[in-house]
């Protein structure tokens, strides 16, 4: 579902499922200069802003989508068993959706670790997402998405931006609903996208064994920083092939926060979740794992 350009993230530690995004606050004192005997009062203490994390994101995402009537489809280990992306799991499994269930997914990107420098890209993440397999489920899921994200999340509609290709036109005026005009949607070419086959646009990563190869469309959020932050990603079908469309859930914490987790932030969480899925399924740790952690492998 995501891409390899804008990897559908997660941050921290304390996962299975979420993250949490560090920050540091700097307590700040002033001496005390009055003169003798005058009387003075303490400095107003500002308690810091409260850090909304990928496990509470999480929970709230899944509490909507039950509201909404739908039930968790099973989740694949992390570890895939297979050779692709250094036996990690590189996404969702589609084809156990339902029009009445949604999917959540710790997932991990090997290619990742190149990237690790660019904003918002972790080694390990939450993917959560319902069916779009059909055009009308590809209509329902950016309706659950686009309401979750800017109705119970309260996001900045003016900060949200969309990248894709002239092929998602007949989506732009139910965008257009959420916030989201013209001039916040940004059209690649569609052979551009094509080739690149990483998302926003066109879904189709060399290699994978599902063999996708869908449109789509990416929800970014911009933070006051400037960072263009993927939050989301709707690749759509006609029907032939089970595709999905959902968010990240450690992306969507950090558009919430306004502010980005490291990859550094987030090794312990990757190497908490490779734990929990060796011990799960009994198997060793696979050559991505240690990629990841730019360790040799034994």
């Amino acid at each position: 579902m995501a891409t390899s350009r804008r990897q559908f993230i997660t941050g921290t530690a304390g996962i299975g499922l979420g993250a949490v995004a560090f920050a540091a606050v700097a307590a700040c004192t002033k001496e005390d200069t009055a003169a003798p005997g005058s009387s003075t009062s303490a400095p107003p203490t500002t308690k810091p802003p409260k850090l909304i994390t990928a496990a509470e994101t999480q929970a709230e995402f899944e509490g909507y989508l039950q509201q909404k009537g739908l039930t968790e489809s099973p989740t694949q280990p992390l570890i895939s068993g297979i050779e692709f992306n250094g036996g990690l799991r590189y996404d969702d499994d589609p084809s156990t959706l339902t029009n009445a269930s949604y999917m959540k997914q710790i997932a991990a990107r090997a290619e990742d670790v190149e990237k690790k420098d660019n904003p918002g890209t972790l080694p390990v993440f939450t993917i959560m997402g319902v069916s779009t397999t059909t055009p009308e489920q590809a209509v329902v899921a950016t309706d659950l998405i686009m309401s979750y994200l800017t109705g119970t999340v309260g996001l900045d509609m003016d900060r949200l931006r969309v990248t894709t290709t002239d092929h998602s036109a007949q989506f732009f005026p139910q965008l257009d609903k959420y916030g989201i005009s013209s001039s916040q949607i940004t059209l690649r070419p569609w052979d551009e996208a094509v080739a690149d086959g990483s998302g926003s646009g066109f879904f189709a990563p060399a290699g994978h064994p599902g063999s996708p190869a869908v449109p789509s469309f990416s929800i970014e959020y911009m933070l006051s920083d400037g960072t263009a932050l993927e939050i989301a990603e709707i690749p759509y079908g006609d029907g032939t092939v089970p595709t999905a469309g959902g968010i990240g859930v450690e992306r969507v914490s950090m558009a919430r926060n306004d502010l980005v987790t490291t990859w550094a932030d987030s090794l312990p969480a990757f190497k908490t979740a490779v734990e929990d899925s060796v011990a799960a399924t009994g198997a060793a740790r696979p050559a991505g794992y240690y990629k990841i952690l730019e360790q040799k492998q034994p």
